[in-house]
């Protein structure tokens, strides 16, 4: 029986699933939710998850939730190719950058969809310039971790830049949103400000099964 994946269009969450289970090759059955019309409200999803969140997986009887976990349930059971590392000091990197995106870049995405996205910047001008200036500061650490190898821990892809791709995509994809162009806030312009950065995104980009990942509501 092929995994369910509950999953939401545009959410990084979600997105980091199918990339993982794309790279590894296993078969799903995609049941992609509409949020405008509340299928993640209903009674039948939130007796999978209480939270109303996507991602879920539901693997015959059991279900499992919160995109990190399902990852690692997803490698437990599908260890090739591995996207959490092979030995202990390759795992304790991947689990680094996995800890700090959600940490720290994380928190960032969130006040700018909550702001930006939902067009409430009235009054947080300032507040979302300094969480702005963040994010560069932290896709720029990441740039230069980039200069020394092909993907975020080394030479393979791993649950780091899976991790790390979807809110590089997300946000910059708010930056394009007229209320964040005003605010001036260059987060339009990340690929192109950060050479390596767009070259490790291109990479991902190439991926066989990559386009079937894409955001559909995105792509009008």
């Amino acid at each position: 029986m092929a995994y369910e994946v509950y999953w939401g269009s545009g959410s990084p969450y979600s997105w980091r699933v199918l990339l993982a289970l794309t790279v590894k090759g296993v078969p799903f059955d995609s049941k992609l939710l509409q949020f405008s019309r509340g299928d993640h409200q209903t009674p039948e999803f939130l007796a999978m998850n209480p939270r109303g969140r996507v991602p879920v997986l539901k693997d015959a009887d059991r279900v499992v939730y919160e995109s990190v976990a399902i990852l690692s349930y997803i490698e437990k059971l599908h260890p090739v190719p591995p996207l959490f590392g092979q030995t202990p000091g390759e795992t304790a990197a991947v689990w680094q950058v996995v800890s700090e995106v959600d940490a720290y870049l994380g928190p960032l995405q969130e006040e700018l969809v909550a702001s930006v996205f939902r067009d409430q910047t009235g009054g947080r001008e300032e507040v979302l310039r300094a969480v702005a200036r963040q994010v560069r500061e932290e896709i720029a650490a990441y740039d230069v971790r980039l200069g020394s190898h092909e993907y975020l821990t080394g030479p393979r892809l791993t649950a780091a830049d899976i991790v790390l791709y979807p809110t590089l995509m997300l946000i910059g994809r708010i930056g394009t949103r007229a209320s964040a162009l005003s605010l001036g806030l260059g987060l339009d312009t990340l690929r192109a400000d950060y050479a390596k950065i767009d070259r490790w995104a291109r990479a991902i980009e190439s991926l066989a099964g990559y386009e079937a990942t894409y955001p559909p509501h995105w792509r009008s």
